[in-house]
Parts: C-alpha cells; sequence; structure tokens
C-alpha cells in the first residue's frame, strides 16, 4: 500500500508542477495585428479542400489494396501463382498511382489550380476547379490526359469542372 501511495503522490507532484510550469509560459509575442491588412490578403494558391480530400481518399484506398497484396507476398500460405498475381497487382498499383500524380501535375500545369484524376479500366475521370468552366479548357484537359497514352487503347475521358 505505502508504494502505491508514494506512486501516486509522486506522480500527482509532477503533474502539479507541470501545470504550473505551463501557466506560467508568456502567451507569445504581444504585437498588434493590423485588422485591415489582414482582411485585404487572398490566397489565391491554396489547393481545393475538398479536391484534396478525394486525392487523399483515393490514394488511401489504393495504398490500402497495396498493403493487402504486400502481406499475401509476405505470407507462405500462399501458393507461388498468388504471388505472381500479387506481385503484377503491386506493379499495376504503383504504376497507376504514379500516373495519376503525373496527370494532376500536368493539369495543374495547364493552368488550374487544383485537380483530381482518377484512372478506371476504359475512363478517366478529371475534376479541375475552374472560374470560365469552358468548353475549350474541357478540350484542353482531354488533350493533355490523352496524351499519356500512346497505346491507341480506347478510353472515356470525363472532364467536371468544380
Amino acid at each position: 500500500m505505502n508504494k502505491r501511495v508514494i506512486t501516486f503522490l509522486s506522480l500527482f507532484s509532477l503533474v502539479m508542477v507541470l501545470s504550473i510550469y505551463y501557466v506560467m509560459l508568456p502567451m507569445g509575442n504581444n504585437v498588434p495585428i493590423d485588422d485591415a491588412s489582414t482582411v485585404g490578403n487572398i490566397i489565391t494558391n491554396a489547393e481545393d479542400p475538398y479536391i484534396e480530400s478525394i486525392i487523399l481518399e483515393r490514394k488511401t484506398s489504393l495504398n490500402e489494396d497495396l498493403e493487402s497484396q504486400l502481406e499475401i507476398m509476405a505470407n507462405s500460405s500462399y501458393s507461388a501463382t498468388e504471388k505472381c498475381v500479387a506481385a503484377e497487382r503491386i506493379e499495376a498499383i504503383e504504376k497507376l498511382l504514379d500516373v495519376e500524380e503525373e496527370m494532376r501535375t500536368s493539369v495543374k500545369e495547364l493552368g488550374f489550380p487544383s485537380a483530381f484524376v482518377e484512372v478506371k479500366d476504359k475512363s478517366i475521370d478529371v475534376l479541375a476547379i475552374s472560374e470560365t468552366k469552358t468548353k475549350e479548357e474541357a478540350l484542353t484537359i482531354m488533350e493533355c490526359i490523352d496524351s499519356f497514352y500512346l497505346d491507341n487503347q480506347f478510353r472515356q475521358i470525363y472532364v467536371r469542372f468544380r
């Protein structure tokens, strides 16, 4: 019982000392903020949070699939053919991640502040930020995405604007 009391008192004392220390810390520098200059600033190169969230969701989904394939490769209970299929799937996922990132970068280089690209079996979905949302912009994005595929396979490209 004495050990418990001593342990409790020492932890309690430590928490008290740390809390007093943090209460006594200064809150930062007391520089007055000029409200007029703060309100006038406009952020022009920020990424769209919605697009960033769906990009993160897509990457997370692909990374989970990648992890499951890596578990198959590491587990000895799977056959050699299953491991070969898993290795091919790993390579395909990694290539897909790279291609989608390159396509996003290319669309951004066209002058769009943010873009999401999802490559599917026979189609490619593109979501881009645009104020004007013209057909010419959609055609420009389609040509940019189409330039990634030189194998003459048909892929339908769907462009949407936000």
